[in-house]
């Protein structure tokens, strides 16, 4: 734990003898145009810092002024976090008079690193009697481990009157949904006076990832009403809704609203793979297959799922001839193969098509494994399901020892 002491003060500089010309006054300027305070944002390695620190604290002129050391506090800390031990020593001893960019500027670089210290250099500041801006608390959002110290810090940004920044609220109800607090996110939401284009894809996103489909959609038709435009992050959200709920109509008509009035967003892979993968969970092979040919880059994803939905529709000869195509295989696309053959009880070639992953060097993993059994049980032959049996069991203790198979 670092400690952080404030009432440090130091003996007067100014009556020391003034040995460089140069005239900087922190009090009134705060252009960069000391020799030291130049050399520091040309800086990039520890050992340069260091000799250039040293010639601050030999010049007497800057050391302890509140400005220089915000410099050097924010190159140690933000630009070069390598050197954020230098950046707290220099906060301890030579920052009598911290400012509010001071504090910001560490809690920032301890909420990168996840660090509780964050939090407790906020009590620090509101101690000193400095007033928080947004900024401090969305630092404080990136370093929360628990939703507690979410509702701490919403609860901050009412008492202190930040709540009405838009991006801060909009961060408020990310962190939220991605800590399952669907409510509260839309608590957030519902409160604010004219929520944009951000905070509706960040709710159809949360909606969409947490199974919500139709209250995803729901929002898509009030945004609308609003007038606002969708873009491509909006799109995302509707495309996963509409393939949890298998609702296929209204996946035609966003690809429709896709091709029509963006053409670009249509050559977009991550777009591309998201209808693609609509399509397969609504079981629209045929259409899958159309957007797999229109896709123009197509990555393992893309093809992973055309295996994945060709098997899960049974048609295995259509998974196996895209198997075969793929340029590049990983677990997943083997998985696919194999849990659609598990499906069908073809235990002879899901036995082949494992020993054919462990040759080129593909590990199997617990899915691999649950096919594999599966596939054994579906045969009903009791010696194929001992030789399954067999397998598992080294496979289960070097899965325990990490070890390889």
């Amino acid at each position: 734990m670092y400690r952080y002491r404030r009432g440090i003060r130091f003996l007067s500089y100014t009556a020391s003898k003034r040995t460089n010309n140069t005239t900087w006054d922190p009090t009134l300027s705060l252009d960069l145009n000391h020799p030291s305070l130049v050399l520091l944002e040309k800086c990039k390695t520890r050992d340069h810092f260091k000799q250039i620190l040293c010639q601050i604290m030999r010049s007497r002129k800057l050391i302890g002024k509140t400005f220089p050391m915000s410099r050097l506090i924010y190159f140690s800390a933000v630009s070069h976090p390598d050197n954020l031990d230098l950046a707290i020593t220099l906060f301890n001893h030579f920052t009598p008079n911290p400012n509010l960019f001071i504090y910001n500027t560490l809690i920032s670089a301890f909420s990168s690193l996840k660090k509780f210290e964050s939090f407790y250099l906020y009590n620090v500041l509101l101690s000193s009697g400095e007033c928080p801006d947004k900024q401090t608390l969305l630092y404080l959002l990136q370093a929360v481990n628990f939703i507690s110290q979410v509702k701490q810090i919403h609860c901050q940004a009412i008492v202190t009157g930040l709540f009405s920044f838009g991006y801060l609220q909009n961060t408020l109800i990310k962190v939220y949904l991605e800590n399952g607090l669907v409510r509260l996110a839309h608590q957030v939401f519902e409160k604010m006076p004219s929520p944009d284009i951000v905070s509706f894809n960040i709710m159809i996103d949360g909606y969409a990832k947490k199974g919500c489909g139709l209250e995803a959609m729901r929002l898509f038709h009030e945004m609308m009403g609003l007038g606002l435009e969708p873009d491509e992050f909006t799109i995302l959200g509707l495309l996963v809704s509409c393939g949890q709920l298998g609702n296929v109509k209204f996946g035609k008509a966003v690809h429709g609203w896709m091709e029509r009035r963006k053409p670009a967003i249509s050559s977009n892979l991550i777009l591309g793979n998201a209808l693609l993968d609509m399509y397969v969970k609504c079981q629209k092979v045929e259409l899958a297959l159309r957007t797999f040919g229109a896709l123009k880059e197509k990555d393992v994803v893309s093809w992973n799922m055309l295996v994945a939905g060709c098997a899960k529709v049974g048609e295995l000869e259509q998974a196996r001839l895209f198997f075969d195509q793929m340029p590049c295989r990983d677990i997943v696309s083997w998985n696919s193969l194999i849990t659609g053959y598990a499906c069908r009880g073809d235990f002879a070639t899901v036995k082949e098509l494992i020993i054919d992953m462990v040759m080129e060097n593909v590990i199997p993993d617990t899915v691999t494994m649950i096919s594999f059994v599966s596939a054994a049980t579906e045969s009903g032959a009791l010696d194929q399901g001992r030789w399954a049996h067999g397998i598992s069991i080294p496979w289960l203790w070097k899965q325990s020892t990490g070890t390889v198979f």
